[in-house]
């Protein structure tokens, strides 16, 4: 599986809805968030660190970053509006919630790994390139080509961005599972993994 902003956009508009959300624009606004945020992941690398068997040279595989927390992300953005509305909160938790559950279930992890060839890899937390300056940028990009011109629309765009990368930063990982060759005696060790995501 891989990251995809209509699957994304599909999870926020459901939460909107079950918040009471509606409006001609609702679809285009989810659209626009969601591929902001999924721009931002693909293609962004991270650092593994690797146990198991040496010496040679492998890949890993994985599906999904895991130890993430919505509410987080949320208590996150909400505490950089510089002012909230009615709605705020649970605009927020819509957006979170179905960021966290993509992001979790559908994110393909995939290493180069050496001198392990044979083990387990444990993506290393912190060790993400994704920025909030880039996210947030890429969110009101997508916000202004669907037509939002509020004058708040970079702001919101900047505190989701705020929310979503700190807590990956702050508490993402993920786990791969590495195959590949050695040279005979294999023997156990460490070593680390370069990935992307997609």
């Amino acid at each position: 599986m891989a990251l995809s902003a209509s699957i994304l956009a599909n999870l926020i508009q459901t939460n909107l809805q079950n918040f009471g959300a509606k409006g001609n624009n609702l679809t285009k606004f989810c659209n626009a968030i969601a591929t902001g945020v999924v721009t931002s992941i693909v293609g962004q690398s991270f650092t593994t660190l690797d146990t198991g068997t040496i010496t040679g040279s492998g890949t890993g595989t994985g599906i999904g970053i895991t130890g993430l927390s919505a509410s987080d992300m949320e208590q996150i953005a909400l505490s950089l509006m510089s002012s909230r509305g009615s709605n705020a909160a649970n605009l927020m938790n819509a957006i979170m919630n179905a960021v966290v559950t993509h992001l979790s279930n559908a994110t393909t992890l995939m290493t180069i790994d050496a001198p392990v060839y044979l083990g387990t890899g444990t993506i290393v937390i912190g060790s993400f390139t994704i920025t909030a300056s880039e996210m947030g940028h890429n969110i009101d990009s997508q916000l202004a080509l669907q037509g939002a011109i509020g004058s708040n629309r970079t702001q919101l765009a900047n505190v989701i961005a705020a929310g979503i990368v700190e807590n990956i930063l702050s508490s993402g990982t993920g786990t791969l599972v590495i195959t590949g060759s050695g040279s005979p005696p294999p023997l156990s060790g460490t070593g680390t993994g370069i990935g992307t995501l997609s």
